[in-house]
């Protein structure tokens, strides 16, 4: 009887706290995006440069009044086995300069373990050659198309480029379709840049319409995708992108430093969270057919969590 009410005790207290009991295949990551803006003037940039001359911290102590700073440092303190860029790394432009110059001094440190997808202002500047040079210089995975897959323990990540249009999206949905033809794992996680649905202000985006057909129709357990400034959950979207009971359950993050979060989002009739003007990253733990998620803002505070089991 002692151990009936020890067990029953535990089983509470895991519901309770929405924890999963890890497995030795659980792995943590965390998903952002929409990051590194360092708003500065012409001049201010000569001023800085002129006082780092003298003052190895001028630049790092400007840089640290920025908000992707206080994400930056949030996600140092988080263990993770993977870290997934959701696209829009560096404002305005993605140039060479926005990454040099706010991206790299910020987040440099932390891509050991990262893995990237680009987003639209990537995609301003020379079709993301920027953003291409720089991830394979420090080593995020990532590749020529920005769309390709992986396996991590007893899950399979598929990356995919959002900003794809014509012959070339048609291309990646049929990679797309045999990929998770061929994938032998329970769970999978997609990522990319842009939200199917959406609350804000862009709007619900029919461009990525036939990726996520692909990713429904595949029982894919998650999209996370950043774009627009904010948090949001839509909890399970069926292939036509309308609420389905076996769909995929979609995370917008794009909450890693835009310093104009959007407040006027409304809540859509299938979004079960939203969270607004609150800057933060998306933690997961991936365990072997199961995950919880936590929306944890700048200052270590758990908003909101959940757990699901793989389809």
């Amino acid at each position: 009887m002692t151990t009936l009410r020890f067990t029953l005790a535990l089983c509470t207290a895991l519901i309770a706290h929405n924890a999963l009991p890890s497995s030795a295949h659980a792995f943590t990551a965390i998903a952002v995006g929409d990051m590194a803006k360092c708003e500065q003037s012409f001049w201010q940039k000569i001023s800085l440069s002129a006082r780092s001359l003298w003052d190895a911290n001028a630049i790092p102590n400007a840089l640290s009044q920025y908000p992707t700073a206080q994400v930056a440092d949030l996600v140092a303190t988080i263990d993770h086995d993977l870290f997934l860029l959701l696209g829009d790394l560096a404002y305005d432009h993605g140039t060479k300069s926005d990454f040099k110059s706010c991206f790299d001094p910020i987040w440099g440190g932390l891509m050991t373990k990262a893995a990237a997808v680009p987003g639209n202002h990537e995609y301003y500047t020379n079709e993301a050659a920027p953003f291409y040079a720089y991830t394979k210089n420090k080593g995020i995975r990532t590749s020529d198309t920005g769309y390709y897959s992986f396996d991590q323990d007893e899950w399979h990540i598929v990356a995919l480029n959002t900003n794809l249009s014509g012959e070339a999206m048609a291309k990646q949905t049929k990679w797309l379709h045999d990929d998770l033809a061929a994938n032998d794992k329970v769970c999978t996680l997609t990522f990319g840049h842009h939200p199917r649905r959406s609350s804000f202000g862009h709007g619900d985006n029919e461009a990525i319409a036939p990726l996520f057909h692909e990713m429904a129709s595949a029982g894919v357990e998650l999209y996370l995708v950043g774009h627009d400034h904010g948090f949001e959950v839509f909890p399970s979207l069926g292939a036509d992108g309308q609420p389905n009971t076996s769909g995929v359950k979609q995370f917008t993050i794009g909450t890693g430093g835009y310093p104009d979060l959007k407040g006027h989002a409304q809540r859509g009739q299938t979004t079960n969270e939203l969270i607004l003007e609150q800057h933060g990253v998306l933690k997961l733990s991936l365990d072997e057919g199961a995950y919880r998620w936590a929306f944890i803002n700048v200052d270590g505070n758990e908003l909101t969590t959940g757990t699901a089991p793989c389809s």
